[in-house]
């Protein structure tokens, strides 16, 4: 996590950064990148469904994985909330929303590139 600060102090190049304005930029920074993650997660999935070469894994989403139209609305829709949620909560304890929105980042990222592994060659 500190190479995270250092590699957001070294692009932000200001030393009259504090920590605390340094962690909030961090927090958006991942939340931010989460909702893009849940993006592309949600078009592969969709793709992947379309084509017959995978089925939706969370058991939450499976009433919808087969409606083009609701799946992305409902996975949105989620992304959506749970960021939301993020930033409602950021200001009362900054550290444990960053490592929270990290770990989904992680999740996310893992889910992305093995379906993405799946999809390739297909498009």
């Amino acid at each position: 996590m500190k190479y995270l600060f250092l590699v957001l102090f070294l692009i932000l190049g200001s030393n009259s950064i504090k920590a605390a304005d340094l962690l909030e930029t961090a927090t958006n920074i991942s939340i931010g990148s989460g909702i893009v993650l849940q993006g592309i997660d949600t078009n592969l999935t969709t793709f992947l469904i379309a084509k017959n070469l995978g089925k939706e894994a969370n058991p939450v989403f499976v009433p919808f994985a087969s409606n083009p139209i609701l799946s992305p609305l409902v996975k949105s829709g989620i992304a959506v909330g749970t960021s939301a949620l993020l930033l409602h909560y950021r200001d009362k304890n900054k550290t444990i929303v960053l490592i929270t929105s990290l770990a989904i980042n992680g999740f996310y990222s893992y889910v992305v590139y093995h379906n993405g592994q799946i999809a390739k060659g297909h498009y």
